[in-house]
């Protein structure tokens, strides 16, 4: 099964007993923009989107376009259904994106402890270890400056009832049964830096026309039938 859309993707599939659904949503498509700080701002794969360094521009009615984003700190939240599937099934949940961090211009030493939690309970964080230029992003429009930042890396979050890794390294202890998918009509991703952290060195993030991967924000379920 397949719907694409210009604001959902969705597939079904099938593997090793247990099917999987899969859903994407654009980088501009969250619910909510806490303590964004700059450096910030959004581009779309043809302009920007509102004013550079103003946190308004992140609930600007064109960021549904967003093809990358990027801010200091603060935290962004993606709601995802989980549709028809019954949580009691859920053996697992993936989320996978493009993400750095954010210099100016680009820095590809420049960390940034960039968090990610499922359901208000932090997975873990994931220590970036910089912002990538040096060569062009493979999808980046051709407007789009050679100086500024070009590239992430796709990381990929999973949580299941042994705990939860990030690139299939064991990253924390938090097992799906810490995530009361029961208790609410969706699965909140919230992706950010804290001001707090000992590496405060923002996040940029991918969408499927910029960056090197064609996709933006993905959540992936394994669930028995």
């Amino acid at each position: 099964r397949r719907i694409d859309s210009g604001s959902m993707r969705l597939t079904n599939d099938m593997h090793d007993g247990m099917s999987a659904l899969t859903l994407q949503l654009p980088i501009g498509s969250y619910s909510c923009a806490d303590n964004i700080h700059s450096e910030c701002g959004m581009v779309s794969d043809h302009a920007w989107i509102g004013e550079t360094n103003a946190p308004r521009t992140f609930y600007h009615p064109d960021r549904f376009q967003a093809q990358m984003l990027w801010f200091r700190s603060g935290e962004l939240e993606y709601r995802f259904s989980l549709g028809e599937i019954d949580p009691s099934q859920v053996a697992f949940i993936e989320f996978s994106m493009e993400m750095s961090s954010n210099a100016p211009m680009y820095r590809e030493d420049f960390k940034s402890d960039i968090h990610v939690s499922v359901n208000g309970v932090t997975l873990g964080t994931w220590v970036s270890p910089g912002d990538y230029g040096g060569r062009r992003g493979r999808l980046n429009p051709s407007w789009w400056s050679d100086t500024s930042s070009q590239f992430g890396l796709l990381k990929t979050w999973r949580v299941d009832a042994e705990g939860s890794k990030l690139d299939g390294e064991r990253l924390s202890g938090i097992r799906l049964s810490d995530l009361s998918l029961e208790e609410q009509d969706y699965i909140s991703l919230r992706i950010g830096v804290s001001a707090e952290s000992e590496h405060v060195g923002g996040l940029n993030l991918f969408g499927d026309k910029f960056g090197d991967f064609a996709q933006g924000i993905v959540m992936r379920v394994g669930y028995a039938k």
